[in-house]
């Protein structure tokens, strides 16, 4: 009897046990899991929040404009309205303008109006042949200027500002003169001992002989008589430049590089090793082709040296000549480069 009553009690508490897990389980607050194993597992499940993302404002939205390049309004015509009245494309000829492009994301778009195109086509095709004339890669450095002939340079050459000027073992007053008149490329040549030993050198002369105080006291002594060179080079110099006596160019090109100059070498010796050296003290360098004053008998000589060191220039990145001046040099010089426009002489450092 007891043994029914605690059974009808036991099941009793199970199904009231049941109900309360039941209505739980549809409620907010958890999940009923059962597993396997009939036992029983409560979870709690947090509340998410959800943030409201704001919607864009797509009637203040302003795109990025398109980038274009500027465009010389006088190129074009335009009607009342704004719009261009003519959009052809130009012909081939119209490649010879250099800039006034349209850029599009696609491709470049030229445009020009028929009323102006024939006269600024025709133009533009004189300014640019007349630059392909004058267009060169020479650079000419005449040499030997002192004060006797510094005013007839600046006279001569006084629309070639370009050209360097080297001064004999410094000039100071005739360096200035020059500055001042608006030549900027200097340059201070240096006595070097040649291989010929009938020739006379001057006293501040760098030789194999001297020892190496000596030379470095003579670079200094013609810096110190010198305005603003841009670069130092060789008169003469074969037998100082050779390969046998690399060790009198080394303390050289060391004091250049100190004093932050280049080296132009003339090259009057072929096999100089001036080139080597400049690189090892890394100091600028640049080296001579041709002299152009080999006859200076009169000046349509010296001329046909000029012309021939321009055929020379169409095959070669960068060339440069040098020459003494003389009457006949000069005055070749000043009706040459009316009609080619050299590099500077710095351009080639």
């Amino acid at each position: 009897m007891l043994s029914s009553v605690y059974k009808i009690v036991v099941f009793l508490l199970l199904i009231t046990f049941v109900s309360i897990i039941y209505i739980m389980s549809g409620s907010d607050y958890g999940s009923l899991e059962v597993t396997k194993s009939d036992e029983v597992y409560i979870t709690v499940e947090e509340p998410v929040v959800v943030e409201v993302v704001p919607s864009a404002d797509l009637e203040s939205f302003v795109p990025a404009e398109p980038v274009v390049d500027l465009v010389a309004e006088e190129l074009f015509a335009y009607d009342e309205d704004g719009s261009l009245e003519d959009e052809n494309l130009l012909d081939s000829s119209w490649e010879a303008l250099n800039g006034a492009y349209l850029v599009s994301e696609e491709k470049s778009l030229e445009v020009v109006s028929e009323a102006n195109e024939e006269s600024v086509i025709d133009s533009v095709v004189e300014e640019q042949e007349e630059a392909v004339v004058k267009s060169t890669n020479i650079s000419i450095v005449l040499t030997d200027i002192s004060s006797e002939n510094i005013d007839s340079v600046i006279k001569y050459l006084a629309n070639n500002k370009e050209i360097g000027l080297a001064f004999k073992n410094g000039n100071f007053e005739a360096m200035k003169k020059a500055k001042e008149a608006g030549f900027d490329n200097l340059i201070v040549s240096i006595t070097m001992e040649p291989f010929n030993e009938s020739i006379s050198l001057p006293e501040l002369s760098i030789t194999t002989g001297n020892s190496t105080m000596e030379n470095v006291d003579v670079l200094d002594t013609v810096l110190d008589n010198s305005y603003m060179p841009i670069a130092i080079t060789n008169d003469m110099g074969s037998k100082v430049t050779s390969k046998k006596h690399i060790n009198v160019m080394k303390p050289i090109m060391a004091s250049i590089k100190s004093k932050d100059l280049a080296f132009l070498d003339s090259k009057s010796n072929y096999y100089s090793v001036a080139a080597g050296v400049a690189e090892e003290y890394g100091v600028p360098y640049a080296s001579n082709y041709v002299f152009i004053d080999k006859d200076i008998s009169n000046k349509e000589a010296v001329i046909g040296a000029l012309n021939e060191l321009e055929k020379v220039a169409s095959y070669k990145d960068y060339v440069i000549a040098m020459g003494d001046y003389s009457e006949s040099v000069i005055k070749a010089l000043s009706e040459w480069l009316e009609n080619v426009n050299t590099y500077p002489i710095s351009s080639g450092f």
